[in-house]
């Protein structure tokens, strides 16, 4: 069972992820938060005309090493500004980052394994 901490840190994850398709004016999202055995699945799914402009930019973002030292500190970082998101706290905090783009269909699924 994850710890009061790995709810916090699925939470803040997901909630800065919302703000980055809420910068799109998104107004049809999803989120689902699955917590297995061995980690934290966070699914966000959005209705868009085409995929984010920005994209393969924030994927490269997502998509570098977790960095378990620093991550209790960025922890505190996240949801500071609604205006922007930080991508490089976010992959801090995940271990895969993963998209998928169908006309109208766009899904982003980030994974944290739990230590």
């Amino acid at each position: 069972m994850p710890n009061a901490q790995e709810f916090r840190k699925a939470k803040l994850i997901a909630s800065e992820m919302m703000d980055y398709f809420f910068n799109y004016r998104v107004k049809d999202l999803r989120v689902e938060i699955t917590f297995e055995a061995e980690e934290v699945v966070i699914h966000l799914t959005a209705a868009m005309p085409k995929a984010p402009a920005d994209i393969e930019e924030l994927m490269d973002q997502l998509q570098k090493p977790r960095q378990y030292e620093v991550e209790e500190y960025y922890e505190d970082l996240l949801g500071i500004r609604e205006d922007q998101i930080n991508p490089e706290i976010i992959a801090a905090m995940i271990d895969e980052a993963a998209y998928s783009f169908e006309p109208n269909f766009f899904q982003l699924e980030l994974i944290r394994y739990l230590s």
